[in-house]
């Protein structure tokens, strides 16, 4: 089957239908952009050409699954659905040669393009993102496909390069980490991006169950670097080899040696540059003297060396170039981005070669946990009860007497999601009104200063975006508009879940062998979670009926029955009264909760979405919870207009 990519009319604007053949670069068994000529020269240092045929695996053992990086030269923010040769370049030039050892499976997706890239550095405020928006949605649903109809217990490897790596990240946290499909996880390559790892660990950051790659044939890991020359190191402003969360850095691990030190890479560059390496230099002479190379690729042996370094400046793969004036081959790589001696190039590094620098390399890391992961021994199998890591005991958690986590206590969560549960900047107030030439704080709200504006927060939505109906985004527009009058906390009205769970108030967990309840210190709300499921609920309520069951060490919360009157933050994000919610509760260690909520509510969403966040116990020996019944703070809000003479204006001051 030869595939066409053709103008694609069958997208709606707002999802994807990954069962059409139209919305994958590459499947198996068809002719398409991975069915290309990956002939390579290897070149050696005295001149010396042989050449190296390639053919892919008869019988793959796992699958790779590919998230290309940023090319789309579309003119729009997103890109269409329509594979142009910058896509089809990038897949030939990083993933069609993984063809030698699993079958590949590449979606197309809506990118952010190469000039939404340029506007989200020209305007920091945008809201465009790498990892959450239309992008995200796409990647999701394409892998959300491929499980469903293509995986069947297969192994399969994730690999993503710069945008591709970050939507990869994304999905890894929200959806694979620590649940079921992680024990499909062979690795994970992320190469080209800063995935955070705590300084000096392989573990925690992005990932609480999937560490680096440290020896061969490890599986259910993760490769990431970034690479710089070592003549050209980052700059104060380089966008990759740093993280900007305290105690953490990027990771770095080299493929051609997994447990540290230089090594010489097996590189496989564009014989020419690719579209996507291309940049000031349209061609590259990699012998002195005719005739050039003619393959699609060569390799350099010996010419470039790796070694992850991790110092002031970041931490990234340093390439070094071996290259000699006295022999024939030529004595330097392609692949930096701008002139020689800019300062663009200490702020990207050799990004666009990252992975051609490094390909044999990652295809023999590849190879290794593909075999390693066949083994029923190198399976994550020892896990009890086929449990995933998320769901396994914690060391150091407390226990009750019939072996459960011990949740008693006063949990907090921190952060700023009670404000917009969404990623968002920082802005002057949440009720605006038309000023002369920009809105200005609502008159209500103006005298508050700094006090009544909104701090910026990185969203705990899984993807960024909670996926409205159109008409149920119009609604929260509204309320986001008429936030005074709409916004039931305001109110003091019973918070609702999960919402109480990230307010700015502590929350105190009572828990037995039989029962567990919560007291929440804002307006009093209680809640007792049933241990045996009553049935439906009798009525509708702001807080609804909690059903809770443990599946290993995780406390899982069915809660139903709810009114439509709760948001779940102060930015009008709004449910029906049939939302269902499932919360997960885990204790990662004897102070802090994992806490997860999956929203269903077909009335408003499209598809169900996930929230995640961290609670954390208040150890002061001292810690007490507090009161805060606020319905009689309000009484002047809500009735005030009921007095035979209300109060308009501020009593007169006292001489």
């Amino acid at each position: 089957m030869i595939l066409v990519f053709a103008s694609v009319a069958v997208f709606a604007q707002d999802s994807v239908s990954y069962a059409r053949p139209e919305a994958w670069l590459c499947r198996p068994g068809r002719t398409d952009a991975c069915s290309v000529d990956l002939s390579t020269t290897i070149l050696s240092a005295d001149g010396t050409r042989k050449a190296e045929r390639w053919a892919a695996t008869a019988a793959p053992a796992v699958d790779c699954f590919y998230v290309y990086p940023t090319v789309s030269r579309d003119t729009g923010t997103y890109s269409d659905m329509q594979a142009g040769d910058e896509e089809r370049d990038v897949v030939r030039s990083q993933f069609a040669r993984f063809g030698s050892i699993c079958r590949r499976f590449a979606p197309l997706y809506r990118q952010v393009t190469v000039a939404g890239l340029g506007r989200m550095f020209s305007s920091p405020n945008s809201g465009i993102s790498m990892s959450r928006g239309t992008n995200y949605d796409d990647v999701l649903a394409a892998w959300n496909h491929y499980l469903a109809n293509d995986n069947k217990g297969r192994g399969v490897v994730l690999i993503g390069h710069s945008q591709g790596a970050y939507l990869l990240d994304e999905l890894i946290r929200w959806e694979i980490d620590g649940k079921s499909a992680q024990s499909l996880v062979v690795s994970a390559l992320l190469i080209g991006a800063n995935i955070p790892v705590p300084v000096g660990k392989d573990l925690g950051g992005s990932f609480q169950s999937m560490p680096l790659c440290r020896r061969d044939g490890q599986t259910g890991c993760v490769v990431s670097f970034v690479s710089f020359r070592s003549t050209v190191p980052p700059s104060g402003r380089a966008l990759f080899g740093r993280v900007t969360t305290p105690g953490m850095q990027a990771a770095c691990t080299n493929p051609a040696a997994l447990s540290g030190g230089s090594r010489g890479l097996h590189s496989y560059f564009s014989a020419a540059p690719s579209i996507f390496e291309r940049t000031a230099t349209t061609a590259y002479r990699w012998v002195r003297t005719d005739p050039q190379v003619t393959t699609q690729f060569v390799s350099v042996p010996g010419l470039v060396s790796g070694e992850c370094v991790a110092d002031s400046l970041g931490s990234r793969l340093v390439l070094t170039v071996h290259g000699d004036p006295a022999d024939p081959r030529a004595d330097d790589i392609p692949g930096d981005m701008g002139a020689p001696g800019t300062a663009t190039r200490a702020q990207w590094g050799m990004h666009l070669v990252d992975m051609s620098a490094t390909m044999g390399d990652l295809l023999s890391v590849v190879a290794r946990q593909a075999s390693a992961f066949k083994a029923p021994a190198a399976r994550p199998a020892a896990r009890p009860a086929g449990l995933p890591p998320a769901m396994q005991p914690a060391r150091g958690v407390p226990r009750l007497s019939n072996g459960k986590p011990d949740m008693n206590g006063i949990w907090r969560a921190f952060g700023n999601d009670h404000y917009d549960i969404e990623p968002h900047n920082a802005r002057g107030a949440l009720a605006w009104r038309e000023g002369p030439v920009v809105p200005v704080p609502a008159a209500e709200v103006v005298a508050l200063g700094a006090v009544g504006s909104v701090p910026s927060g990185r969203g705990i939505v899984g993807g960024g975006k909670i996926p409205y109906t159109p008409a149920a985004l119009a609604r929260r527009n509204e309320n986001r508009a008429n936030w005074l009058s709409r916004d039931p906390e305001i109110k003091c009205y019973l918070p609702g879940v999960p919402r109480a769970n990230y307010m700015p108030f502590p929350f105190q967990v009572f828990q037995s062998t039989s029962a567990f309840f919560i007291s929440y210190e804002y307006a009093g709300a209680t809640r007792n979670i049933l241990l045996k499921d009553p049935g439906p609920p009798e009525v509708d309520s702001w807080m609804g009926q909690s059903v809770g069951r443990w599946e290993g060490d995780t406390f899982v919360v069915a809660v139903s029955g709810f009114n439509a009157e709760t948001w779940f933050d102060r930015a009008g994000n709004h449910h029906s009264e049939a939302l269902k919610v499932t919360e997960r509760w885990t204790m990662a260690g004897p102070d802090h909760i994992r806490y997860e909520a999956t929203m269903e509510d077909p009335q408003t969403f499209t598809r169900p979405w996930t929230i995640r966040t961290t609670l954390y116990r208040d150890v002061d020996p001292d810690a007490r919870l507090g009161q805060f019944k606020c319905v009689e703070f309000v009484e002047e809000l809500l009735y005030g207009h009921l007095r035979k003479r209300p109060v308009t204006t501020p009593p007169p001051a006292k001489p």
